[in-house]
């Protein structure tokens, strides 16, 4: 049946409207795989994520070229971030026993006896005991104290709990604290002779006290170096498999820059009425580990820190306590320390450290014991608006006009 002119016409706009339709959707299905270059936040693949969910470390990785290749140098970089992390990971975790590797929560229920950890475990486990024995602030059998912290800082609604409020809890901290600083409560017994193994024994008074305060946290645990082990590891293997053109960082405050050749601007902050405000920014321009450790969340908000009032005195609550005092020294509000030496635990120790001296002139002079290797930068719990610095640092800084603090060279 022949069609007359009208209908003809409907016809051809009809294929000319679904072939633009078409044409539309196959541009817009292409375009959610394009790739233009620039930074991407490199997420672990689901089956990782399932285990580092909570790992705190995350990844930031630079692609350019066309978006094909983008896409695969992206891929290639998730595959080991992924592959890294959840190793780790699961190496580090001292709550949870898996199947398919040893973890610190092995040795934790082994009951004494010796287990087989592997060269990696048995590394960390040996810094971090060589650390606990310089006394600075960090024990690596703080597990419950800190547990019983971490507790604290994320709850909703934290003043009605802390010690300075709650008598009940305040027992329970200084208990903690007395049976993690008592010298025979625990017995970490590292061995290469058989293999590289790892024994903990706990003393009667100890489990004692877990009992008596229903403890279930393991006394073992990397607690506020954990995400420092563990960046430290995932770095290099990256670096190892050749993929550096990026870096990782941690929810703690941890940065490990992988290449250089870009110049890197990390902000300082301070705090102004209990907010976070940028003071300054410090450049880097090399492979180099930063750590920025303050006694606040630099999020904002209150999860992970909070401040409690004491006779019109505000008290700053934070994941960095002293492990010998069970509590604060309120000297130091923030540090930044940059390093293309040091390793990212090294850094977080010292900044542990830091916070559990007693006064500015220890501070200072710890830090004045690193020498020009550590690049520092750092302000004062309630000083006058000033930033300080290490002659290292102080070239690196530009100071934020909108933030009103100067800063003040300190040799």
């Amino acid at each position: 049946m022949a069609l007359d002119k009208k209908t003809k016409v409907r016809l051809i706009l009809f294929i000319l409207a679904f072939v633009i339709a078409v044409g539309s959707f196959t541009v817009g299905v292409l375009s959610l795989g394009h790739r233009e270059s620039g930074w991407y936040e490199v997420d672990p693949t689901a089956e990782a994520y399932a285990v580092t969910y909570d790992s705190g470390v995350h990844l930031l990785y630079y692609a350019e070229g066309r978006s094909g290749d983008i896409r695969q140098r992206i891929n290639a970089a998730q595959q080991v971030f992924s592959e890294s992390l959840a190793r780790y990971d699961k190496l580090l975790d001292a709550r949870n026993e898996y199947d398919d590797a040893v973890s610190i929560a092995s040795i934790s229920a082994a009951g004494g006896e010796p287990v087989v950890i592997g060269e990696t475990l048995y590394g960390v486990l040996s810094d971090a005991l060589e650390k606990t024995g310089e006394a600075k602030g960090y024990s690596l059998f703080a597990g419950a104290l800190w547990r019983e912290w971490e507790t604290l800082l994320y709850l909703d609604d934290p003043l009605d709990f802390d010690p300075i409020n709650n008598p009940d809890e305040a027992e329970r901290l200084a208990a903690l604290t007395e049976a993690i600083n008592r010298p025979e409560s625990f017995e970490l017994c590292l061995s290469e002779d058989d293999g590289y193994t790892a024994a903990l024994v706990l003393s009667p008074a100890y489990r004692e006290m877990e009992e008596a305060y229903e403890i279930d946290a393991p006394a073992l645990d990397l607690n506020a170096l954990r995400e420092a082990y563990l960046l430290d590891l995932v770095a290099g293997d990256m670096a190892e498999k050749g993929m550096t053109d990026g870096y990782l960082y941690t929810d703690s405050g941890l940065t490990a820059l992988l290449s250089g050749g870009r110049d890197y601007r990390f902000d300082v902050y301070g705090l102004e009425e209990g907010k976070p405000m940028r003071v300054a920014s410090l450049s880097v321009g090399e492979p180099a580990v930063v750590c920025q450790c303050a006694a606040f969340a630099i999020s904002g908000g209150s999860n992970g820190a909070y401040a409690v009032d004491e006779d019109g005195v505000a008290y700053l609550r934070h994941p960095r306590f002293d492990a010998r005092t069970g509590g604060f020294h309120d000297v130091l509000l923030n540090a930044v320390l940059v390093s293309g030496e040091r390793r990212a635990a090294d850094l977080a120790f010292e900044g542990l450290a830091l916070h559990g001296l007693d006064s500015r002139s220890a501070v200072e002079a710890e830090l004045a014991a690193q020498g020009g290797e550590t690049a520092a930068a750092w302000l004062w719990q309630g000083d006058e608006k000033a930033l300080y610095a290490n002659e290292a640092a102080t070239a690196r800084l530009s100071m934020d006009p909108a933030g009103g603090y100067r800063l003040e060279a300190r040799p």
